[in-house]
């Protein structure tokens, strides 16, 4: 009997070791800055047969391990792929258009496809950014809710990371928030969307970068939230997180 409790144990913990650095994928230290090692793309001993490889590089080319996680390769379906290549084509377009080099800036960074529809079940996330692996991580739901708004969502986590999270003091700047008495955090009226977003600092700046590239770029309709406030302005929302941006080219 107590064998057998000890082993489960064992295997638990070691479950619980390999999983840690996902489930903290956006929590850091912001004061710690960046070094050059971030930017570099991990080589992968992963096998990838013909027919796989084929069809990433019809999406994104013979570099496809550029932007592809090959430890994933296999688990997308070529509609994945070519929404992928649309949000990030979307993307690089965006941060070009206020002067950033997007490919520079998100250079090494990869995306991971993992089975289910959820990235990690218990919270329901259908997207993870995981900056120490430099990997955005993707569920079934990540493609299929709210026209891929989350991917475009961890896309600006990861901008935001790479700018040293200039981008959220940019964008909360012009927002209004800031602490209260209490010292807790309130995004600025008007400038959230989901309730998450009004509590938590970097949500509201990756969901105002997501909501300012697919509208404008991907052309998509403005997400819906259960409990987004009254007072909620998708225009003023977009226009800051562009404003953020710019302001990152002239300092």
């Amino acid at each position: 009997m107590w064998p057998r409790v000890v082993l489960s144990g064992l295997v638990l913990f070691i479950i619980l070791t390999a999983i840690a650095p996902v489930w903290a994928a956006d929590d850091h230290d912001p004061s710690a800055g960046l070094s050059a090692p971030i930017f570099a793309i991990k080589e992968s001993g992963a096998s990838v047969d013909p027919a796989t490889a084929a069809r990433l590089a019809a999406a994104f080319g013979a570099t496809w391990q550029k932007w592809i996680d090959p430890e994933t390769s296999n688990a997308w379906n070529a509609a994945e792929l070519k929404q992928i290549r649309a949000i990030l084509d979307d993307t690089l377009a965006a941060l070009s258009d206020v002067g950033l080099d997007g490919a520079a800036l998100l250079a090494g960074y990869r995306f991971r496809r993992v089975a289910g529809e959820y990235v990690r079940p218990d919270k329901q996330y259908v997207a993870l950014a995981n900056h120490e692996q430099q990997t955005i991580i993707l569920g079934t739901a990540a493609f299929v809710r709210l026209q891929g708004f989350y991917i475009y969502h961890e896309l600006g986590h990861a901008v935001d990371h790479r700018l040293e999270r200039r981008l959220g003091d940019a964008f909360h700047s012009q927002a209004g928030s800031g602490y209260t008495a209490k010292q807790q955090w309130l995004t600025g009226a008007g400038y959230w969307m989901r309730p998450h977003a009004r509590d938590a600092r970097s949500e509201a700046t990756a969901d105002a970068f997501a909501l300012w590239v697919s509208s404008n770029y991907g052309k998509r309709r403005p997400p819906v939230f259960g409990g987004s406030p009254a007072d909620l302005n998708y225009e003023s929302i977009g226009l800051a997180a562009q404003g953020a941006l710019h302001s990152m080219v002239s300092e």
